[in-house]
């Protein structure tokens, strides 16, 4: 038996075994602490000195980047081990509320970076309204593209998984 046919056969035990649920929810505990990792090496651009654009490069900062370099580390070991990775990732909900949370993250950090409110104060209406729509626009449209991927591995998964009935019988 080669390496990948013990490991596909490794998996299918382990889905046997562990009910669908706790797949989902070891996903929903990969995405948190992906948000978390993302935070994580954020924290040294929120802390910087004020009119300074990048963090220096000082003991605190680099142990923040350390430690979300060895979380992400962790999160790709752990998300390449757990059986089901298609299963998993098949929830549209649960991969558009990820979608979400990461944009809005990602989205927060920037605005903060860019000087919060700060930076709008000045600008016209037009100007706010347009930034706005930019970014509900930016944001259905990354929920839109998880959901329809999520959708797509659902289907495979499913597919699959007559597949593996079919071949005991």
């Amino acid at each position: 038996m080669g390496a990948e046919e013990y490991q596909k056969e490794t998996d299918e035990l382990l889905i046997r075994t562990i009910d669908e649920h706790q797949l989902i929810g070891f996903q929903i505990v990969i995405h948190l602490l992906t948000v978390i990792a993302i935070l994580i090496f954020f924290i040294p651009f929120f802390i910087k000195p004020e009119g300074q654009w990048l963090p220096g490069f000082d003991g605190a900062n680099i142990l923040c980047w350390m430690m979300a370099g060895i979380l992400a580390g962790i999160l790709w070991y752990l998300d390449e081990k757990l059986p089901a990775r298609k299963y998993r990732y098949s929830n549209p909900w649960i991969e558009g509320l990820a979608g979400i949370g990461l944009f809005g993250a990602m989205m927060f950090i920037t605005f903060y970076n860019a000087g919060g409110m700060k930076a709008l104060e000045n600008e016209a209406l037009e100007s706010k309204i347009r930034v706005a729509a930019i970014c509900a626009a930016s944001g259905i449209y990354v929920v839109g593209i998880r959901a329809f991927a999520a959708h797509k591995r659902k289907k495979e998964w499913e597919q699959e998984t007559i597949d593996r009935k079919t071949a005991v019988k």
